[in-house]
């Protein structure tokens, strides 16, 4: 899905380490993006996101307020993994999954 973005996205996940891997789930309305100064803000409870643990990179879904007052929309962020905060699985949880509680998206 990455070499699917902008050429700047391609380059932020792979121009310094090519081997970079990247985890997600794109399930909609699990997540809330607030635009912010540096670009969003996002919030959510991401369930079962497989592999997060060995991932350098995440694709996380929110929803954005439309600016017009109309119905949010959902968009889709690159997000690095090590602004992601993490849940331990519970017992019904293979242990390569967590559940991903809130990320920053710098843009």
């Amino acid at each position: 899905m990455v070499a699917q973005w902008p050429p700047p996205a391609q380059e932020a996940v792979w121009l310094d380490a090519p081997d970079n891997l990247v985890s997600g789930i794109l399930i909609p309305l699990l997540g809330r993006a607030t635009k912010v100064a540096e670009g969003y803000r996002l919030t959510g409870q991401w369930p079962f996101v497989s592999g997060v643990n060995n991932a350098d990179w995440c694709f996380l879904s929110g929803m954005v307020g439309n600016a017009d007052g109309g119905l949010p929309e959902e968009r889709y962020f690159l997000v690095p993994r090590r602004t992601v905060r993490r849940h331990r699985p519970t017992a019904s949880a293979p242990s390569a999954s967590r559940r991903c509680r809130s990320a920053r998206s710098p843009g």
